[in-house]
């Protein structure tokens, strides 16, 4: 075998081969920079920025971090004109034009433009929610997620609708949301042609076609597609309920009746 065609096998198995985080959802392709991010991890930040005190292992994640502030973008898509702080961004970004998948599922015919959004796939195979929250008892398959599930004990609603000024704790709802106000229907039937706001509405309007009945709540005409989800929401109902009191004054009324 020539050295060239070695090489070229070592080379096609070393980025085959990845090396992901245990502590988080980051996947590097290299093991000298997984070594370098566990730095991070174990607390020996030892470089900070100088706008806001934020510590880093690695000096390029400084250089990086920087551009924040900066507001510096160096690496620009050709085809959309969006541009990035760093070229790794950049890169996959330029799947989204391409439709390149690269990393597929292997129990299931999904496929991913990105290796980290795959690793929390799989987990739904897996079952694995190695991300609990500090604050009650529920765990999540990405770190992403257990961010946005901490705003329901925080409070924070850091998304802002700039016609109505709502405040929302997912860009995803935000984004829902305006489509009320631009009057956007995207989600279409494609049995009756009807157009819905959202993906969630279209289903449960689906479901009517099929023959099933969703699942309606009599008490605030809420509705759900699984009998599970609607079984969970009447729980809710009956906790408010026992947590209304009679009044001592109507107790010693009932008495005397």
């Amino acid at each position: 075998m020539g050295r060239a065609k070695l090489h070229r096998q070592v080379k096609i198995k070393q980025e085959k081969e990845e090396y992901p985080c245990k502590k988080c959802d980051r996947v590097f392709k290299k093991p000298g920079h997984l070594k370098l991010h566990m730095r991070g991890h174990r607390n020996k930040k030892i470089l900070t920025c100088n706008v806001c005190d934020k510590t880093f292992a690695q000096s390029y994640h400084v250089v990086i971090h920087m551009r924040q502030h900066t507001g510096e973008k160096p690496f620009q898509c050709n085809v959309c004109d969006k541009a990035f702080t760093d070229k790794s961004n950049y890169l996959n970004h330029r799947r989204v034009h391409t439709g390149e998948k690269p990393y597929k599922c292997d129990l299931c015919s999904k496929a991913y433009s990105e290796s980290g959004p795959l690793r929390i796939h799989r987990r739904v195979h897996t079952g694995e929610r190695p991300f609990p929250c500090e604050s009650c008892e529920k765990t999540f398959a990405s770190q992403a997620r257990l961010h946005v599930h901490c705003r329901v004990h925080t409070g924070e609603k850091p998304y802002r609708c700039e016609f109505c000024e709502k405040c929302f704790a997912q860009n995803g709802t935000l984004r829902a949301h305006r489509r009320i106000h631009l009057g956007e229907k995207p989600y279409k039937c494609e049995f009756c042609d009807r157009p819905f706001t959202e993906g969630g509405a279209l289903n449960r309007h689906k479901m009517m076609h099929f023959g099933k009945k969703p699942f309606k709540c009599k008490l605030c005409k809420r509705i759900y597609i699984k009998k599970e989800s609607y079984d969970l929401h009447m729980k809710t109902h009956k906790k408010v309920g026992k947590s209304k009191k009679i009044p001592i004054s109507n107790k010693k009324n009932k008495k005397l009746k």
